[in-house]
């Protein structure tokens, strides 16, 4: 049995709740979705009218836009800009507070998809527009937010790192059996195998397709893929080995000079 055969593919998933009249159609200018998700939630692509800020405050999820994975946790959100095709993925019990943006105010924030950094600042404007109640009022304290809020959403570090999946079918299917078992030591050579395609024919079409090299890729998804167990609290030794690096020290080091930061500090930036 092939080693990557043994890894399901998703179920049919949930349909976006954010998709009703409340959040996509109100007179709120800004609107906000609240919810528990399960470890398991998996959202099937779909698309807004409004503009989205995929946010956890708690937990950790993986958005998937325009053919780019990000890894989000409290301190990291997605922008979706309106009409723009998307999944989420949940890899642990996660609280989200998504932000549906009019598309008014959307020629404000970055037009296109990326990753941004969550402020101290930011995370508490949240917290409190979460907390007034479903209707709007152009005179209330929700009213008067929503433009600070827009204004510190605009103010957001963008975050370079996304991790490009290939569109070549025979690709694809790697790439996501290897993003469900980063761990996996393969070969490049034992890979083009599995795909049916010689080393160099996969190393030169995953450079045409991703713009990137396999080798970077594969680290920068195994970066990615470590994450959700530091959030969980692993030690570091541990989480780099579930993500196939045999020295705790070159994992660091990469993580490093990706992230900005150490693997340990990560979650308290």
């Amino acid at each position: 049995m092939s080693q990557f055969e043994a890894t399901p593919d998703h179920a049919p998933g949930t349909p976006c709740r954010g998709n009703a009249h409340a959040f996509q159609q109100a007179e709120a200018p800004v609107t906000i979705l609240s919810a528990e998700l399960a470890a398991d939630f998996f959202s099937p692509v779909h698309q807004h009218a409004r503009g989205q800020l995929i946010y956890a405050p708690k937990g950790m999820l993986v958005a998937n836009v325009e053919g780019k994975s990000w890894v989000l946790s409290p301190t990291r959100a997605a922008w979706v800009q309106p009409s723009v095709a998307h999944s989420i993925e949940c890899l642990s019990h996660t609280h989200i507070s998504t932000l549906y943006i009019a598309g008014s105010l959307c020629a404000r924030l970055p037009p296109s998809s990326c990753l941004m950094s969550i402020t101290p600042l930011f995370k508490e404007m949240v917290r409190r527009l979460s907390s007034f109640p479903d209707h709007f009022e152009h005179d209330s304290a929700r009213a008067r937010l929503i433009p600070s809020v827009i204004d510190e959403l605009q103010a957001l570090p963008l975050q370079p790192l996304m991790l490009t999946m290939p569109t070549d079918r025979r690709l694809l299917r790697m790439c996501e059996r290897l993003r469900r078992a980063p761990e996996c030591d393969a070969t490049v050579l034992m890979l083009a195998k599995e795909v049916g395609l010689s080393s160099r024919h996969l190393m030169r079409l995953f450079y045409i397709e991703t713009g990137m090299q396999f080798g970077a890729w594969r680290q920068q998804m195994r970066l990615m893929a470590s994450l959700p167990f530091l959030a969980d609290g692993m030690p570091v030794m541990r989480a780099s080995q579930n993500v196939g690096y045999n020295s705790v020290a070159a994992f660091s080091t990469a993580f490093k000079r990706t992230f900005g930061t150490s693997p340990s500090q990560y979650f308290s930036a």
